[in-house]
């Protein structure tokens, strides 16, 4: 760690003037997926605030079966105003806690799947609804795949996989073939020395 640079961001009120900020460091972040939104509150936020706003939401904790000693998290909106004046709510999360809050509150609804039954399936299929109810009964798992590229059909498949590892190869290829993310050249860089190195 740079600690001259650590001290000299302390004391700043922001990062290097015009030098991508938030998740726009890492990938490139087009408007069609940013929806133009702004990094928000950024009159009374700066780097340093957002990071404690952040690390007060942590909690530490001592597993009593292990006692391994970890932290959790408390998350809390942070209300605030945007460049526009509009009042804004904001999750402050870092890496850690978006990858917690995904296990605790998004990753279960995203490979959850209504299974159906095979005299159900044979009726629907003789009545030919099978395509439409089988959407129906997934429609979230549905519409996830067609917003990542997927065609109808390539949708109907997804909403079959009942197998969680399955799922997040069909997500990944989806992702990987439509584009939506791109890491920034100096990541992308970085990334493909280590594979060089490791041997991947």
């Amino acid at each position: 760690v740079n600690r001259k640079r650590v001290k000299k961001l302390k004391g700043s009120r922001g990062w290097v003037p015009n030098f991508p900020t938030g998740l726009e460091r890492l990938i490139q972040h087009p408007d069609w997926l940013s929806r133009k939104c702004s990094i928000p509150c950024q009159d009374d936020f700066k780097y340093w605030d957002w990071e404690n706003a952040r690390t007060k939401q942590q909690i530490p904790f001592e597993d009593p079966e292990t006692g391994k000693k970890d932290w959790t998290f408390d998350l809390q909106e942070v209300k605030c105003k945007s460049s526009h004046g509009r009042d804004t709510n904001v999750l402050v999360m870092g890496g850690y806690e978006l990858r917690k809050y995904f296990d605790q509150e998004i990753k279960e609804k995203m490979v959850h799947r209504v299974p159906s039954s095979p005299i159900d399936s044979a009726i629907d299929s003789a009545n030919g609804q099978d395509d439409q109810d089988d959407k129906s009964d997934n429609q979230d798992a549905y519409d996830w795949a067609v917003r990542l590229g997927a065609s109808s059909a390539e949708a109907k498949a997804f909403t079959d996989l009942d197998q969680e590892e399955d799922i997040w190869d069909f997500v990944s290829a989806l992702m990987a073939r439509s584009g939506i993310i791109r890491f920034q050249p100096w990541i992308a860089r970085d990334v493909e020395a280590f594979i060089k190195k490791a041997g991947l």
